[in-house]
């Protein structure tokens, strides 16, 4: 047919080429012509025989000789070009199809160029654009061999481009016509049926090709498939077995293993399921969720715990059903491996989905079990999870054995807010009910009190007597507890009354505070100068306590105090000797006290031997300068001057900033002046006036060198002082002056500050010398910070603060220093601390300046000196507990700032014994975390698990430590037991916020994980097509 073509085409070109021979007027051109149609006949001639590349020569010789635009076979030549580059298989050949495509767009050659260059694109595997050129092909343009070609790889380019129904119909196309493709297009067509799950139009096709030498290797294994779907299992194991044996290596096997898998699960037989499982499991990179949870269940079924759980694991990455009831089958697993923890926390989640009823019933009652079993309750879990469980399955078979575990829940929770917001909920309350609503009430008022909460805890306490009549004893011990809160907020009489109705009460003695209600009934009194009934209350405890002496020598002192203040000397006497002679604390209170009834008695020299007695045994000691004072004191009774004059002046040099210096050096101006001194007396007055111009003593040494001048008849001399004291002198006030102070102090005491303001203010400016002028300053001071200006009072205490000796400047001091601190000027705040530290005279002024130099260096990040202060406050004696874990936990603070991390994890460690307060809680989370930054990733767990076991109410670091607990177990390829973990705080944690965007990275990151070897969907694919 091809030679026809061109000979055809030849006679053309010969009756045209004539004809431009005869007509043309260009004889010469016409010569051109006729020799380029030989050459393109030549190459139509080489072309036909297969001779591409001489027919390639022969027309690109042609298209030399003539024009494009004159020849009108240009186009069919460029097209032979083409074809000889492709059948050449030459690397220009798809250039030169496209280039006449794009030069001929309606050559009747265009079909076979589209179908050229989708042959090309095949060839090489692009099935997604040879799909496209062959779509731009009408086939039955081409010759009759291609087209069978073309529908072959047409369908199968559309099959590799998931278009199976377009590709069906090129396979169907090929099976009307008897060709060598007529086996490929039965196959593929079965292949499309089959993956459209049209099992028996693909079954008989199957059978007829499966012994086939080209698909015996690929056509068993869809048939396997096939009576796998059709559930017929006996053909499917006998099929399975039979592939196994044929072929031990084909890569198909993995899909054989599954399969045999779970035809073996439906029969029920586990052993036979572990084993094809286990190798589908092993063999491939990724597994199918349900074939684990088949697997898992398997392993659940014979026994085998362990792999059950690595299983089961697997399928839970995706929330639904099947998980559900993994994770329940994970929790029995863990309770068969007594793993009671893990059980929970897969218990947990079982109970949060919601895709089986009777599984979720199930897991949320083992859940709360678990809990309660445990005494686990980090977040209130416990009694939130039988409230949860009642809530949704009201009418449960276990709901009554849900209100027994509630009540003993009730009992030993640590959070008893949530506790009696459930109980609330409870609307048939039992006897047991109203019981442990008495003990948590109680318990609430003891937390308030711990926490320093005192209204609060005598609140709760109130609640609890409500109920006093459930438990008696427990009744007696909240009287007892509300008591010490009215004792902390200084209502005495309450106090004394809570604590007597305690004492009195039945089963009181049975209580742990039985004795010490004594001890604070006689304080109550003493406290108020009630020193009978304190006598009796003080004996009374001393009579009952054995075990702490620290509390026993203190009442002995108390009991002494009480003989004292009722002149009882001797009675006195006895009690402080009897503390002494024990040398522990109190001893150098007793000490003192014995001395200083031995000069009542005027036995001087014992009193003077009992003080030196204390100075030598207690150089420690805060009563080391009224000792000396009253040695002095002693000397002067003896009329041993010149001793008591030595005494007070060594008294002055050893605690210059004591008031006691004070009074000594006045002794000692005035002991100069009855030894006729004059010239020392004097020198001494004035030492007094200049240091302490503000003071008692100072108004004492003016009257002193006002008499000694007089006696000398020194006027002038009296007067030349008088004039460099600016008007200090003027002690004596007239009636208008001190009427005038009155008045305003007047308003002052009755609270109407602003008037104060203006009355002292007035009264400054009228009187400036006055000996009441500093105490006016101070009144403003003090009215102004009761309005809340703290700017102005700030002024105003900075005047008495620059008074030395001034009675009220440590006060001031102290105000001036809470001002600088709450404004945060943490550097002039530490300056007026230091010198209110060294200055005070009242212990709880001393010790609210080294707690605020602590607080204000470790605020400044100074961690040397936050590491001194802190130091200085721990070493102090008789200190509230809860100020030295302060002063320790800034100190572990300021040694991780230094990069200490050694001493920092020791104070942690030490404030992490106690997790009740905010200092211990985060500690304890502290501690796991340096751990786990050592890599003992051990050490760090246990301290978690410590941490949960104990409790607390900050929850924060509770959640913290559960976050540090996730990554413990990823980095212990335990990203399971991780995730359940993040799971749970999510659900239970409900604080701050990072919390929860901590909880969402990392469960990311796991989930990521798991998708990489679970998926989710099983496939029916096998290797090869």
């Amino acid at each position: 047919m091809r030679k026809i073509l061109v000979n055809v085409a030849l006679l053309s070109c010969t009756i045209i080429g004539s004809a431009m021979c005869v007509f043309s007027a260009y004889a010469q051109n016409s010569n051109d012509y006729c020799r380029a149609d030989r050459l393109f006949i030549e190459g139509c001639e080489l072309f036909e025989v297969k001779q591409y590349s001489a027919a390639s020569h022969k027309f690109s010789e042609y298209i030399s000789h003539i024009e494009k635009d004159r020849s009108p076979n240009y186009g069919e030549t460029e097209y032979y070009i083409a074809c000889c580059a492709y059948e050449m298989g030459a690397r220009d050949a798809w250039k030169k199809l496209s280039n006449f495509l794009k030069n001929n767009p309606n050559s009747i050659h265009a079909s076979r160029a589209y179908y050229l260059k989708g042959a090309m694109a095949f060839s090489k595997h692009q099935y997604a654009e040879a799909k496209e050129l062959f779509g731009q092909c009408d086939y039955k343009r081409l010759p009759k061999k291609e087209q069978n070609d073309f529908l072959f790889k047409n369908g199968f380019s559309l099959l590799e481009t998931k278009n199976e129904s377009k590709a069906k119909e090129q396979f169907e196309l090929l099976l009307s016509d008897s060709t060598k493709y007529n086996l490929s297009a039965q196959y593929y067509k079965a292949y499309i049926d089959y993956l459209n799950k049209n099992y028996t139009a693909a079954q008989p096709v199957f059978e007829k090709l499966q012994n086939l030498a080209e698909y015996e290797k690929v056509v068993p294994y869809y048939l396997f498939q096939i009576y796998y779907v059709q559930r017929d299992y006996e053909k499917v194991l006998s099929a399975g077995e039979a592939l196994l044996k044929k072929d031990s290596s084909n890569a198909n096997n993995m899909e054989v293993y599954r399969i045999l898998g779970e035809c073996y699960y439906q029969k029920k037989d586990y052993p036979n399921t572990i084993k094809y499982l286990s190798l589908y499991q092993d063999g491939s990179e990724q597994v199918m969720r349900n074939n684990m949870y088949m697997l898992g269940n398997s392993y659940y079924q014979v026994g085998d715990y362990v792999n059950a759980i690595d299983c089961f694991q697997a399928v839970t990455s995706i929330d639904d059903a099947m998980s559900q009831n993994a994770y329940l089958y994970l929790g029995s697993c863990y309770i068969k491996d007594e793993n009671l923890n893990n059980a929970r926390l897969c218990f947990e989640s079982a109970g949060r989905m919601d895709f089986e009823k009777n599984v979720k019933e199930e897991a949320q009652f083992n859940y709360a079990l678990i809990i309660y079993q445990q005494s686990y309750s980090p977040f209130n879990e416990s009694i939130r999870a039988f409230e949860t469980f009642l809530e949704n399955f009201p009418e449960s078979r276990y709901r009554n054995k849900v209100y027994n575990y509630m009540v003993n829940l009730y009992l030993t929770t640590k959070n008893y807010k949530e506790a009696l917001a459930s109980i609330q909920k409870i609307e048939d309350k039992t006897l047991a009910i109203y019981e442990a609503r008495q003990q948590i009430t109680h318990s609430l008022g003891v937390q308030n009190f711990i926490n320093n909460d005192y209204e609060g805890a005598i609140q709760a306490f109130d609640e609890s007597l409500k109920d006093a009549k459930y438990n008696n004893k427990l009744a007696a011990s909240t009287m007892f507890w509300r008591g010490e809160a009215y004792y902390k907020l200084k209502d005495y009489d309450k106090a004394s009354k809570d604590f007597t109705a305690f004492v009195n009460s039945v089963g009181a003695r049975s209580c742990k505070e039985f004795n010490l209600a004594h001890y604070n009934i006689g304080y109550a009194n003493f406290t108020q100068k009630r020193y009978n009934d304190a006598l009796i209350w003080f004996r009374k405890y001393v009579n009952l306590e054995e075990e702490n002496q620290t509390l026993i020598a203190d009442a002995t002192n108390r009991i002494g105090d009480c003989y004292f203040n009722q002149r009882s000397y001797d009675d006195a006497a006895k009690n402080y000797a009897q503390v002494y002679s024990l040398r522990g604390p109190g001893a150098d209170y007793a000490c003192f006290q014995e001395g200083f009834i031995l000069g009542l008695k005027k036995d001087y020299n014992g009193k003077i031997s009992t003080m030196e007695k204390l100075i030598k045994a207690f150089p420690q000691s805060e009563y080391l300068a009224d000792a000396k004072y009253e040695i002095g004191r002693s000397y002067v009774m003896m009329e041993k001057k010149e001793k008591a004059i030595s005494t007070y002046e060594a008294l002055n040099k050893e605690y210059p900033h004591s008031p006691l210096s004070r009074k000594g050096q006045l002794q000692t101006a005035m002991l100069y002046d009855e030894l006729g001194n004059y010239n020392n007396a004097i020198s001494t007055y004035k030492e007094i006036i200049k240091n302490f111009p503000n003071s008692a003593e100072a108004r004492a040494s003016i009257s002193g060198l006002k008499n000694i001048y007089f006696e000398q008849n020194d006027i002038d001399g009296y007067a030349a002082y008088v004039e460099t004291l600016n008007g200090l002198v003027k002690f004596e006030k007239s009636e208008q002056d001190s009427l005038t102070y009155m008045a305003a102090e007047r308003q002052y005491e009755k609270g109407m500050y602003e008037k104060a303001i203006t009355s002292f203010g007035n009264y400054i400016n009228k009187y400036p010398n006055s000996g009441f002028a500093y105490n006016a300053h101070f009144n403003i001071a003090n009215c102004y910070y009761n309005l809340g200006n703290k700017e102005m009072a700030e002024t105003e205490y900075r005047i008495i603060a620059k008074q030395v000796g001034y009675p009220d400047r440590e006060e001031a001091l102290k105000r001036l220093s809470e001002i600088l601190f709450d404004t945060h000027r943490y550097s002039a705040a530490i300056e007026t601390m230091s010198t209110l530290d060294t200055i005070a005279q009242n212990a709880e002024n001393r010790l609210a300046a080294k707690i605020g130099i602590l607080r204000c260096n470790n605020m400044l990040g100074k961690s040397d000196e936050t590491i001194l202060a802190a130091n200085a406050i721990i070493q102090s004696d008789k200190l509230d507990p809860g100020i030295v874990r302060e002063a320790i936990y800034s100190r572990a603070k300021a040694y991780e700032l230094k990069g200490d991390s050694a001493n920092a994890l020791k104070d942690y460690q030490e404030l992490s014994t106690n997790c009740m307060d905010e200092y211990g809680a985060e500690s304890k989370y502290r501690v796991a975390e340096y751990y786990f930054f050592m890599n003992d990733l051990k050490k760090s767990e246990k301290e978690i698990f410590e941490f949960i076991d104990k409790n607390t109410p900050h929850q924060y670091w509770l959640a913290k430590s559960f976050i540090l607990l996730s990554d413990i177990y990823v980095e212990d390829n335990r990203e399971f037991e991780a995730k359940q973990y993040l799971l749970s705080v999510r659900e239970n944690y409900s604080g701050k916020s990072d919390i929860s965007t901590e909880i969402k990275i990392r469960l990311e990151k796991i989930e990521k994980k798991e998708a990489e070897k679970v998926v989710a969907e099983p496939t029916n694919e096998t290797t090869n097509k």
